[in-house]
């Protein structure tokens, strides 16, 4: 196909407006670039990877589980379709974020000791990896758009250790997905120029791998941005005359093959994750509740001074507590809403931002990049503007909390456009607007900067007397980095400054303000070793030893609250909990039953909580009785699902005799001649996604399983298919006949199965067409 596409990039008419020969910048070497990444990303984590501090929050209470049973099951051989560790059993591998087949992920694989642990060092370095792989990517794509090496050093910099990215280190899923963005949005711009199908199946698997690190709502920011630059590049292309006649298709189509590839890669986790979504706990999303996070409008400050509203920091070492208060509440904001509604890129290039605004918004990038960071702001107000309204009502926006996060485009676009303004600073040499304009913008931010350092805005922003002369400092602090930086930029304009000489300077000046600003965040004190810690003896009393000991331990009581080990343990020690800590959790993950100690019995609780009426402390004790994992009864009532709960309530069912179904077997059973244990219930084996049960039944009978009940488990007995019915509300129940039979319960789901022949049937194609002479412009 013939590319009739003569559109320039920004940097063209850099140099085609440029009223003095361009300085003659250092050639800088590829690997001089990648050893200034690798230095970067080991500063700003130094710490980290030296065990001094540690990450903290989520990544501690949920990420670092979770990755460790991922990591520990492969190891095995396995795919972890069940968790059989928390809550009493929910599936693993359907959970989005469990990130199973994000292919980085699977490098933990080979880290697991032979205590099936992965070190948590280990988890914490191949997250600081990708703030390198970060770098390189946005650097690539902003060579790509013909800026200088020390212009895309500079944005790449600025992109990749800016609080988006710093303040979600507790959320590696998404700075999994920002990690590789750039070059999605690098491949996918380049095939709607150039018509290119290689570019389209590039942008299209990048994004798709991205895609499985498990964060919907980002992937969705990501998905609209393409969205928009579709549109966008679309219009101007035919308005330019860029695109003519059949052209015209091979654009649509080389902007819409890398949604289909990546939407299809995507789908070996999609559709089991949409499976569990409908048996899922799910609230409707309110506005008022999906609004939570949102930006306030005064916090457009901190592009300017980060910390101007105080900080939550993982080091507590910062004096100032996150005090903003919301104009929707007015109260405080709760303390997450620092990380959430952090955004800051460094002073610098907030500057030559603004700069390549000035003089570059006509062009078509710059137009497109200003449009999507108004956008991504105004989203972001969430209830304090008017746009987060609009797309509260549309499909998907509205399942999603935390609307700052779309400052993720304000980042990424001005990032990008920090890369143009260092350019126009070499070019436009001793230019009277250039420097009209810098001192524009220098006035404005040094105008605000007296404003915080004395005091005048305190009453506006509420800030407390007692923190008032920290803010103060704060304020004096972004006014004598201005003066530093604008110095540095008048200088290299006015030639008296080599611009690689100077840019480097920058480089470092933006660095050195990004690691002040988050280096404390992500520096927790606590050892994630003390917070797991369980002693032998203590690991060998509530482990289980499938196939025989197999039972479940309650560590969690309400009256006094307390919790006895970390909310996660089971994954770490395979505890197995009816408790656990995950944002998503099955509708029937509790049963509905008069009294936590029916409750336990059936769950098969051998060790619970409680207060030890001596010492009044809380303590284990060990039931004196429970279910077993597997029992027969030979009775059986059918109820309406509808009234399960309330009936179940009522109590007055003897469960060692009887079950309670909600749909019609095909026998009847109301026998309740066979006492209880009378007859063989034996595992033979035990594991994750199966289970091989021996039963020996006096008279055709129903087995209970004290096991969560999800559709994906299908069960077989003697070889022959069987269904398993909802038990007792929250368990699982099968038919048996009379006589010896071997029962097999198996984790096989559809949807799994029909998600990776998707997705292996896309990868194929891609790579086809990847390699294929047709692919090409």
């Amino acid at each position: 196909m013939k590319n009739t596409n003569t559109s320039k990039t920004p940097s063209k008419n850099i140099s085609k407006k440029a009223n003095f020969a361009e300085e003659k910048m250092y050639n800088i070497p590829l690997w001089a670039i990648v050893l200034v990444f690798i230095l970067t990303t080991l500063l700003f984590f130094k710490a980290n990877i030296l065990g001094n501090h540690f990450f903290w929050e989520d990544f501690v209470e949920y990420v670092y589980p979770t990755q460790n049973f991922a990591a520990a099951e492969s190891a095995k051989g396995y795919i972890p379709f069940w968790n059989p560790y928390s809550f009493g059993g929910m599936p693993f591998l359907a959970d989005l974020q469990s990130g199973f087949f994000y292919l980085p992920n699977r490098i933990l694989t080979f880290f697991v000791n032979s205590e099936g642990k992965i070190p948590f060092v280990a988890l914490e370095l191949l997250l600081i990896f990708h703030f390198f792989i970060s770098q390189l990517s946005m650097y690539s794509l902003m060579r790509s758009l013909e800026i200088s090496k020390v212009g895309s050093v500079i944005g790449a910099v600025s992109y990749s250790f800016s609080l988006v990215f710093v303040c979600h280190v507790i959320h590696p899923m998404i700075v999994e997905h920002l990690a590789w963005f750039p070059l999605v949005f690098l491949f996918y711009r380049r095939a709607m120029i150039k018509l290119n199908f290689r570019d389209s199946a590039l942008a299209g698997l990048i994004f798709g791998m991205s895609m499985l690190s498990g964060h919907p709502q980002i992937t969705l920011y990501e998905a609209f941005f393409l969205g928009i630059f579709f549109i966008w590049q679309l219009i101007s292309a035919v308005k330019a005359g860029e695109y003519k006649g059949k052209n015209i298709g091979f654009g649509i189509i080389s902007g819409i093959i890398p949604i289909v590839i990546a939407v299809g890669i995507f789908c070996i986790q999609y559709l089991p994750s949409q499976e569990l979504a409908g048996f899922s706990q799910r609230s409707e999303m309110s506005f008022e509740k999906a609004s939570e996070g949102s930006l306030e409008f005064e916090q457009i400050f901190s592009s300017i001074t980060p910390k101007l509203f105080g900080a939550t920091e993982g080091s507590e070492s910062f004096k100032v507590p996150f005090y903003l208060k919301s104009n929707v509440t007015h109260s405080i904001a709760p303390y997450f809403y620092y990380w959430e509604t952090a955004y800051y890129i460094g002073l610098a290039a907030l500057i030559l931002g603004f700069i390549a605004l000035f003089f570059l918004v006509k062009t078509r990038l710059i137009g497109f990049l200003l449009t999507m960071s108004i956008i991504g702001f105004f989203f972001a107000l969430g209830s304090n503007g008017f746009i987060y309204e609009i797309f509260h009502k549309l499909p998907l926006f509205g399942n999603f909390r935390n609307p700052a996060r779309m400052m993720l485009y304000f980042v990424f676009g001005f990032s990008v456009l920090s890369g143009f303004g260092f350019d126009l600073i070499r070019v436009k040499t001793k230019n009277k607007t250039f420097l009209l304009i810098l001192a524009l913008i220098s006035g404005i931010i040094g105008l605000i900067s007296i404003l915080i350092m004395t005091g005048s805005l305190s009453s506006l922003f509420n800030t407390p007397p007692n923190f008032a002369s920290i803010v103060k400092g704060l304020g004096s602090t972004t006014f004598l980095l201005l003066l530093f930086i604008v110095g540095i930029l008048f200088l290299i304009n006015l030639r008296i400054l080599n611009s690689t000489i100077g840019g480097a300077i920058l480089i470092c000046i933006i660095f050195t303000d990004l690691y002040i600003a988050g280096c404390d965040f992500n520096s927790s004190k606590q050892n994630p070793k003390e917070k797991y810690t369980l002693s032998a003896d203590e690991i060998q009393k509530f482990r289980v030893n499938p196939p025989n000991d197999i039972f479940r331990v309650n560590m969690r009581m309400y009256k006094p609250n307390y919790i006895s080990m970390a909310r996660n343990q089971g994954l770490i020690d395979r505890i197995m909990l009816i408790e656990g800590y995950n944002p998503l959790i099955l509708q029937r993950a509790s049963l509905p039953v008069e009294s936590s100690s029916i409750s336990n019995a059936l769950f098969n609780v051998k060790y619970e909580l409680t207060v030890d009426s001596l010492r009044r402390q809380p303590a284990f004790r060990e039931r004196t009785f429970t279910f077993p994992r597997a029992w027969m009864v030979h009775k059986a009532r059918v109820v309406d699902p509808k009234s399960i709960k309330e009936f179940l309530k009522i109590g007055k069912i003897d469960f060692r005799y009887e079950v309670i179904l909600e749909e019609q077997t095909k026998s009847y059973y109301q026998d309740s001649s066979i006492k209880y244990g009378d007859e063989k219930v034996e595992f033979q084996e035990y594991n994750s996604n199966s289970m091989k049960i021996a039963v020996e039944s006096k008279s055709a009978g129903i087995m209970v399983v004290s096991e969560v009940y999800y559709p994906a488990w299908k069960a077989y007995i003697d070889d022959q298919p069987t269904n398993i019915f909802s038990a007792n509300y929250s368990l699982r129940a099968i038919e048996v006949p009379q006589g010896k039979h071997i029962i097999e319960m198996k984790y096989e789901s559809a949807t799994f199965s029909l998600g990776a022949w998707i997705t292996v049937i896309t990868l194929i194609l891609s790579l086809a067409l990847l390699f294929s002479k047709r692919g090409k412009k």
